[in-house]
């Protein structure tokens, strides 16, 4: 059991589908979601219609930067990224002990995948591509 009340934030979470789940289950943690687009509208009204009063959507960079993480996800961003300067923010950002949890699509596995919308992995907004030993060497 946490001995205190976990801050979470979702950098990125679009409309905040998977910050929802995680504030629903998780009642005794507090999440932030930030997203430069329109969906933090979306999620905002979302997560109120569902009653959930631990959970805060913006899209509003300077309120997720001044404050302290417990965790901070940053689940498929990575590879629309021009400008990687936000690890060092995540750095600073971070509680003392706090984790940081990166997932981008596994480059070396695209072959594997029988969707016919393989090329998503390699349209215009996937600008970078990454392989576990990037991602460790990173």
């Amino acid at each position: 059991m946490l001995s205190k009340h976990p801050l979470v934030l979702d950098y990125g979470c679009g409309e905040a589908d998977f910050l929802i789940h995680l504030a629903q289950y998780f009642q005794n943690a507090s999440f932030v979601g930030y997203d430069p687009s329109a969906s933090v509208v979306t999620a905002s009204a979302r997560a109120n219609s569902i009653g959930l009063k631990n959970i805060s959507v913006t899209g509003d960079v300077d309120i997720v930067a001044n404050t302290s993480y417990d965790l901070i996800i940053f689940s498929h961003v990575a590879e629309h990224l021009v400008d990687f300067g936000i690890f060092s923010r995540f750095s600073e950002m971070l509680e003392s002990g706090g984790k940081l949890y990166v997932e981008v699509p596994d480059m070396l596995r695209y072959g594997e995948f029988r969707r016919r919308s393989f090329l998503y992995y390699f349209d215009r907004l996937h600008i970078n591509h990454f392989s576990p030993q990037a991602l460790a060497s990173g």
